[in-house]
């Protein structure tokens, strides 16, 4: 038997005799407690967010500053473009964010259409142009409580949760020691 046949042999063994170990990737159970728990902090913040984002949860004036486009309300929780990226930083990946930014700020333009941008500021002051996201499907509800993790490393993770009948499997990011959503819950 020459090394590399002994060597692939002996790699073999020790991946059988300690293979749950070696995929785990060094997570303990803490680990997991804390994804759990960054993803059912997470998810009801999201579910806000993408009311503002894709529904019309935000309270708005009467009051249009550019045509189509009404300034937020007072007692709105959001005023500012700044406000708004705040609130999506604490609970989504900076990479999703990016791919949220564009409905919310830039708009979408493919062959079949465009969608406007649905935020846009001036002054400081943000408005809404609601009819952007008309049509768009009511979020799904979960149940947090069956959120369990389908995989994980020290970086990413998938949790999977059920909405009714339905599960979702829905990617995790670790950022500055926080698991933020890097895919829709939606």
């Amino acid at each position: 038997m020459n090394k590399f046949t002994l060597l692939t042999v002996i790699l073999c063994l020790v991946m059988l005799i300690f293979g749950g170990t070696l995929v785990s990737c060094g997570t303990s159970e803490a680990d997991e407690q804390k994804l759990l728990d960054d993803f059912r902090a997470a998810a009801p913040r999201a579910v806000t967010l993408y009311g503002y984002i894709y529904g019309d949860s935000l309270p708005l004036t009467s009051e249009e500053s550019v045509s189509g486009y009404y300034v937020v309300a007072d007692d709105s929780p959001i005023k500012t473009m700044d406000a708004f990226m705040s609130a999506m930083s604490e609970v989504f990946s900076e990479d999703y964010i990016e791919i949220l930014s564009n409905t919310a700020f830039g708009g979408v333009s493919v062959d079949e259409g465009s969608i406007g941008a649905k935020f846009i500021e001036r002054d400081g002051i943000l408005s809404v142009d609601p009819t952007v996201t008309e049509g768009f499907g009511e979020p799904r509800e979960f149940d947090l409580d069956t959120a369990r993790i389908v995989k994980q490393n020290r970086f990413v993770a998938i949790i999977a949760v059920s909405s009714g009948s339905d599960e979702l499997e829905v990617t995790m990011r670790l950022e500055d020691g926080v698991w933020k959503l890097d895919s829709a819950l939606y």
